[in-house]
């Protein structure tokens, strides 16, 4: 009976000392799998050699029916030949399935609902009995049978009622498949679809992309490429979430009162790669609505790190990495080739799109309008981090209205005392823990881990690509680029040649020192948490003119360029009535302006919410914090502003108080003056060329 079962092995099929190995890499980080792998292995020779299944089982503990079932495996024939020991990989499938037999499928669930299931292989078999249907749907897919109606482009449901259609006039009862499925067997019919449209990409062309597309393909699409035709880390996904749950912020009114204000939601970045199941980039944009400088700001963490000092996530020390270049540091501002975004403003605007063209020079995808399943795993990423992180609180919002975590989230918010760093520090937790637990997607993996395998694994194409190294400051790579006319200075206004932009004057001494720069266009490059900060550039010779300095009211205010922006607009707009004037770098630079300007007149509008003064505080000692400024500097260097009545109960000068516990929570008093400094004489208060004071 044994020498019977030793013919499994024949002749053609070679001794299995001959078989190609399995290469130690497909077991790297798993040892358990190896180990069984080489168990099966030590089995199979056993048997080619001769022994008894008896000895077999004494020396691997495997019995005689399985030792049969894997030589059986390693033997199975297939296109390329025989499989030999890759056959033996636990858990790697070596054949698809193939139904023989008609199921008889269906079946109940616990609670009485009719389930489908047990109709494996049943869509393979319809297709290969019913010729007249398959064809069908053949000619349908390469275009050589048109449909009732002329589409130009078939669309998968329009097939799957036709094939319903047919195989009712076929005669299949409503005891078969597709019809004793509740769903009529669409998704096999899809997939059938799909399956054929890959192996026979060349001929279904003209129908699936049109002419034009492929008419311009050189190669054969069916044959597959010798190298990977995308890499991890090499396209990356850029996406917003709004934070699921309330939290209180904070603010001090200017009559010294505080106020506990419940803001509902505010956004937060992620930079995600699909193929590695990782997050990349991570920022908490406190906005409202998603900007442009959110977007940087989610491109600027992975290129240098999350700022502790803007960003205070109060996690561990030993758990401080959180995104993956925390991880591994040499993957800081690793370069990708292509980069997926919605149509949102925020992705749509031309600073966010100039900085990724400029510093990564990298490929846009802007996907289609209002498909967001083109990014599904993003925004399933969102949902599992959402459901991990603040979607716990007792002030979540839920999935809808009629999830029953949500109560109040805003009392309980109060309630509870839920504030921004709980909030910051939770989600922050989450987006750690995606990054290090196990993922059914990487095959019980986790992305760090496997990114250690990939590392190690030279055939993988895995390795850092840094961005160019540079000896200038960090915020120069992502400086906004503005361009800027040099005026002459005028004896109403300035006696020097100067630039201006967004109501701040920029000058220095190569500027002023000679007039060949007047009239002449200059590239300024600004610094986008600190306008204050900035150099110039001739746009015409490319020469480097040097850093540039502020005069006027804004010598010492400490902006970002969107609220130095927004400044301008509210002075514009009669909002601000005046500005206090700033001690100028040089008196000659400034002369008295002229009389001051009628504001103009605005309509009566609502008064602005507490809750969007609160996230605006917030996002001001954020923007204090990633520059580098104390809160007690930010408090002395803040302009003093009266603002009209439309906001009279909350202006700008509302602070957050409990954004960054570790330094003072309360906003520094004005520093009282020093005997030395009060016995100087009080300089004339100066106008502005606004008139403004």
């Amino acid at each position: 009976m044994e020498l019977a079962i030793r013919g499994l092995i024949s002749i053609d099929h070679g001794h299995p000392a001959t078989w190609d190995e399995v290469p130690d890499d497909v077991f790297v980080d798993n040892e358990v799998d190896k180990k069984r792998f080489q168990n099966r292995r030590n089995s199979v020779l056993a048997y080619a050699n001769g022994e008894s299944f008896k000895e077999i089982r004494a020396k691997t503990k495997i019995c005689k029916s399985e030792v049969i079932r894997f030589v059986k495996m390693c033997v199975r024939p297939t296109a390329g030949g025989i499989p030999g020991f890759y056959a033996l990989i636990p858990y790697r499938r070596s054949k698809a399935y193939e139904r023989h037999v008609p199921s008889t499928g269906g079946g109940e669930d616990r609670d009485g609902n009719a389930r489908d299931r047990g109709f494996a292989g049943c869509c393979e078999d319809f297709f290969r009995t019913h010729d007249a249907i398959r064809e069908h749907v053949h000619g349908r897919l390469d275009g050589t049978i048109k449909g009732v109606i002329p589409e130009a482009r078939p669309e998968l449901k329009a097939v799957w009622h036709e094939v319903l259609a047919m195989a009712k006039a076929a005669g299949v009862s409503d005891a078969e498949w597709p019809f004793r499925l509740c769903s009529r067997g669409r998704s096999g019919v899809y997939a059938y679809c799909r399956k054929y449209i890959e192996e026979n990409a060349r001929e279904t062309d003209v129908v699936q992309h049109g002419e034009a597309v492929a008419s311009r393909r050189l190669h054969d699409p069916t044959i597959e490429s010798l190298l990977p035709q995308m890499r991890h880390l090499s396209c990356l996904q850029l996406d917003y979430a709004k934070i699921d749950a309330a939290s209180v912020f904070e603010i001090e009114l200017p009559d010294g009162q505080i106020k506990r204000v419940p803001v509902r939601r505010w956004y937060w970045g992620m930079l995600y790669c699909p193929r590695l199941k990782a997050i990349v980039g991570f920022h908490i944009s406190l906005s409202r609505n998603p900007a442009s400088d959110d977007a940087i700001d989610v491109l600027e963490s992975e290129a240098i790190g999350v700022n502790e000092a803007g960003l205070d996530t109060e996690i561990e020390e030993s758990e401080e990495a959180i995104i993956l270049n925390a991880f591994f540091p040499a993957f800081k501002g690793h370069g990708m080739s292509a980069i997926r975004l919605d149509n949102g403003w925020a992705n749509l605007a031309g600073d966010t799109l100039r900085s990724m063209v400029r510093i990564y020079g990298c490929a846009v995808n802007l996907g289609r309008v209002a498909k967001w399943m083109d990014r599904i795993e993003i925004e399933r990423e969102f949902r599992s981090v959402t459901r991990r992180g603040p979607a716990r609180l007792a002030s979540t919002y839920g999935t809808d209205p009629t999830d029953s975590r949500r109560t109040n989230p805003n009392e309980e918010a109060i309630v509870n005392n839920i504030r921004l760093k709980d909030v910051t520090r939770i989600l922050s937790k989450a987006v750690r823990a995606s990054n290090i637990l196990n993922k059914a997607g990487l095959h019980g993996s986790n992305p760090v881990a496997e990114l250690h395998r990939l590392l190690k694994n030279k055939a993988s194409g895995v390795f850092p690509m840094p961005l160019p190294r540079v000896n200038y400051a960090k915020w120069i790579r992502f400086a906004k680029a503005e361009r800027a006319v040099v005026r002459a200075g005028s004896k109403k206004s300035r006696r020097l040649p100067y630039v201006e932009k967004w109501g701040a004057t920029y000058t220095n001494k190569a500027i002023f020192n000679t007039d060949k720069w007047i009239g002449r266009t200059l590239i300024l490059f600004i610094n986008r948490r600190d306008a204050n900060n900035a150099f110039a550039v001739s746009a015409d010779t490319m020469e480097f003119l040097g850093m540039l300095e502020v005069t006027g009211r804004y010598a010492r205010v400490l902006h970002t360029i969107t609220e130095r922006r927004q400044a301008e607009a509210d002075i514009r707009d009669g909002y601000i009535a005046n500005i206090e004037v700033e001690q100028q770098i040089e008196s000659s630079m400034a002369m008295p302006a002229s009389s001051p300007r009628a504001r103009k007149k605005k309509s009566a509008a609502s008064p602005k919410k507490l809750a969007d003064v609160a996230l605006d505080a917030a996002k001001r000692e954020q923007n204090a914090g990633l520059s580098g400024v104390s809160s007690k500097d930010t408090a002395a260097n803040s302009v003093n502003t009266a603002e009209s009545p439309r906001n009279v109960e909350a202006v700008q000068v509302a602070r957050i108080l409990s954004f960054q516990p570790k330094r003072q929570g309360s906003i520094a008093s004005t520093p009282k003056p020093s005997a030395k400094s009060a016995a100087k004489p009080v300089a004339a208060v100066k106008r502005n060329r606004f008139g403004l004071l």
